[in-house]
């Protein structure tokens, strides 16, 4: 099972249910830490972490879905997904794990806004 961490995203918390895996478990080894994030296609914030994770192949992709966070390698950044962006191809991204909340105020917030991270 999956650990759970707590996001916050232009003030409002959230629940992250991480993957059971290596990249996840690197990811929660940087908790806490804030960054500032960045509205991207009306689909998706996202901000530079403080390092690079291991990039598994068998859990990359091309087609990120709503209300999951991953790792953007070729950015050393996280990505939340508050809608679904189709097709992200010729990027490739590593799933984290999902968030337990719809994100839905996200389409109304502002196109930079703080992140936190914690346990």
């Amino acid at each position: 099972m999956g650990q759970i961490i707590k996001m916050e995203l232009n003030g409002k918390e959230y629940t992250v249910k991480l993957n059971d895996n290596k990249i996840a478990e690197e990811f929660a080894q940087l908790l806490p830490f804030a960054t500032s994030v960045s509205e991207y296609k009306m689909s998706h914030y996202w901000g530079y972490i403080p390092k690079r994770l291991s990039t598994p192949k068998e859990i990359k992709t091309s087609r990120p879905l709503k209300g999951s966070v991953y790792y953007a390698d070729h950015l050393t950044a996280i990505a939340v997904y508050y809608d679904d962006p189709g097709s992200i191809a010729p990027y490739v991204i590593y799933h984290l794990g999902d968030v337990v909340e719809d994100m839905f105020e996200l389409k109304n917030a502002d196109y930079q806004i703080r992140l936190k991270v914690s346990e």
